[in-house]
This record gives structure tokens, sequence and C-alpha cells, in this order.
């Protein structure tokens, strides 16, 4: 088997189409695509703004040819300084619909050109061929909301089955039993079971083995503008309360520094060698409750304080999810308290998972290369 998916991978044009609001879209694509690098395939990746930085810094001259392919405008109506508004994205998702429909329009004229052979879409729901394999990557099927857009789960789950028949399946990046995004990729209204496979984790992040704790406090700072730098700017006035070794990433691709304030060392940005270092030095991280986050902490059974962005669903959703799970305190930036917070998530254990990213590399390239 192991010598037939190589033989047919050999030459085999492939694309993914990476959406570019934060960089974990990107990060958690960066496992799929050096194993299809390494399978002899040739890569070939749409994206945009920091998350094609970030790609292009990581994979360089190996991936045959960068697209750089707008893809939503909801960082610029959605997310604001202080929220995310639901409510928003809900007028204006006639729009973002029209945006979906000139999306794939584009793509297809990029398709005609180079004619891939399989396709992925990693939330870039435009990006599709209906007479080539194409997949959607995607964890947020079912969007649980409170009030009176509780219904909302409904919602976006339909609008998933409406799109089921663009493409060979959905792949989720989570687990059938023991599930990071709980309601989010489970217990399904309308998908059947052929509709979708579960991936499980998919992280860039590798643990580094005999590496000693010496970092107190690792702080990812992240997520799309403008909050990322509310975030930052919460996080800086607040630093020093805090005693011991504090490592902190900005989350900015675009231009490097790093500088060193007394007890405290600030990178612009950690690529994924050094991230995974600081990660498994760190006797607790302190981020965003972003879904790629939490597979990067459970890569490596890290414990964690997690943030999530204010009136972002899935963050809020996830992070009292893991709350009530056992897993991960959480703290929301306007209550955040250091360091008591820092102290009360010290004795969450996290998620513990034996099955890793190598294992969903592996089910993903049995998937896209099955006759």
């Amino acid at each position: 088997m192991f010598l037939i998916c190589n033989l047919i991978s050999l030459n085999m044009k492939i694309i993914f189409a990476i959406n570019s609001n934060g960089l974990g879209h990107a990060t958690r694509c960066i496992p799929l695509i050096s194993e299809c690098i390494k399978k002899g395939m040739k890569v070939y990746i749409i994206s945009n703004y920091r998350a094609m930085d970030f790609l292009k810094d990581e994979f360089k001259n190996t991936v045959e040819k960068y697209f750089i392919l707008p893809d939503y405008s909801f960082s610029k109506k959605v997310f604001g300084k202080k929220k995310v508004s639901v409510e928003k994205f809900l007028m204006y998702l006639p729009m973002y619909l029209n945006e979906f429909r000139n999306e794939h329009k584009k793509f297809k004229k990029i398709q005609k050109k180079y004619t891939f052979d399989i396709i992925i879409s990693d939330a870039r729901p435009g990006i599709y061929d209906s007479e080539v394999p194409s997949y959607l990557i995607n964890h947020h099927i079912k969007i649980p909301l409170q009030g009176f857009l509780k219904s909302s789960k409904y919602i976006t789950e339909f609008a998933f089955f409406a799109l089921k028949n663009k493409y060979k399946k959905i792949l989720i990046p989570d687990f059938e039993t023991n599930s990071l995004a709980g309601e989010y990729t489970h217990d399904f209204n309308y998908l059947n079971e052929e509709d979708y496979e579960y991936l499980g984790l998919i992280s860039m992040i590798n643990k580094k083995q005999n590496k000693k704790k010496d970092i107190d406090y690792f702080f990812s700072i992240s997520g799309p503008e403008p909050q990322r730098t509310v975030f930052e700017k919460k996080i800086m006035t607040n630093i020093k309360k805090i005693q011991g070794k504090i490592v902190i990433t900005l989350g900015k691709p675009e231009k490097y520094f790093k500088k060193k304030e007394g007890n405290v060392e600030i990178y612009s940005f950690l690529d994924k060698k050094k991230q995974s270092e600081m990660m498994s030095r760190a006797k607790l991280v302190i981020t965003r409750s972003g879904y790629t986050t939490l597979m990067d902490l459970a890569q490596i059974g890290q414990k964690a304080l997690l943030i999530p962005t204010k009136g972002q669903p899935e963050q809020e959703y996830l992070a009292k999810y893991h709350l009530k799970q056992g897993n991960y305190y959480f703290s929301e930036l306007d209550d955040l308290n250091i360091p008591k917070d820092l102290e009360i998530a010290e004795r969450f254990l996290g998620y513990k998972t034996k099955k890793k990213t190598k294992d969903a590399t592996k089910k993903f390239m049995d998937i896209i290369l099955k006759k």
C-alpha cells in the first residue's frame, strides 16, 4: 500500500487554499503540506496577508507557486476593537455568499491554467472543482450561540450541508470521541456519516524531548487585527506583576525583531521550530482559545491559561467547554487578574491524548490518495 500511494502521488499537482483570517488555518496546514511534498507531490498554495507571508517563509521554493487571492471581508466588517459582531456577520451573510461565488470564478481561471489533480480548501468555500477531487477542511460546522441566535448551530450546519455536494468529503480536524471542539464538530442534524471524516488533531508543533521547563510563562499573542493589538497592550501593561522567566511572541511575522527587558524576552514572531521549543520549555502557556492553538497544546500535553477573543463565539465556547471538561482554566481579557489567574491555571493538567499529528497526516494522505 505504501508503494502504491507513493506511485500515485508522484508528480500529482495539489493545491491548498488557506483562509487568511489569523494564522491558525495556515499553521494547521503545515503538516499536511509537508507530507504532500515529502510524498513527491507538486504543491501550490492560495492565501493572503500574514498567512501567506508565514507560508512563504516556511516552505520557500519547495512550493511550486504561491497565488495571492483575497478571501473574505470578515475582518473589516465583523472584527471590532472590543468584540466580534455575530449580528453583523449574519446581516452581511448575503454579501459573503457573493464573495464565495466571486472567489470560485477567480479560482476557475487558475484551475483552467494549472489543472490541479487534488484541491484542498481550508475554510475557503469558494475553492473547489466539481470535476476534480476537492476536500474542505473545517471544524466550525455548528456554531452554538446564546439567546435569540441559538438556532445558529442549525443554520451553520445547513450551510455545510448545502456545500457538501461540491466536495468529495468534509475533513474535520477533531476526534470522534474525547472531542477537542465539542458541539462544533458533533451531533449533526443534516450531515450524514459519509459526508465527513474525522482526521484527529493537526498541529505544526513538535514536542521537544529532554527540554527543561526553564520558562515560567510563555505568552502567545495572536488573532486578527485590531484585537491582536488589544491583547498585546493588555499583556504588556500587566507583565511587570509577574516574577520568573517570561517569553512573549507577538504574532507579527512581517518584521522580525527580538528584545529583552529584564526578565522578559519579546519576539515579534516565532517560526515553527522556535515556537515548538518555547511551548515545550514553558511551565504555563498563556494564549487565545482558538481551535488551532488548542490542537497545539494537545499535541504536546501542555498546561495553559486561555483568554478567548471577546465576542468571538468559537473561542468563548471552547474556553468554557474545556473548563467544564477540566482541561484548562480561562479568563476574559477585561477580567484578567495577573498573577491570580496564572496560579489557578497551573492546577489544570491540560487535554491529554495518545493520538497525535502523525496519525492525522497519515489518515489525510490515505483519504486523498484513495482511488
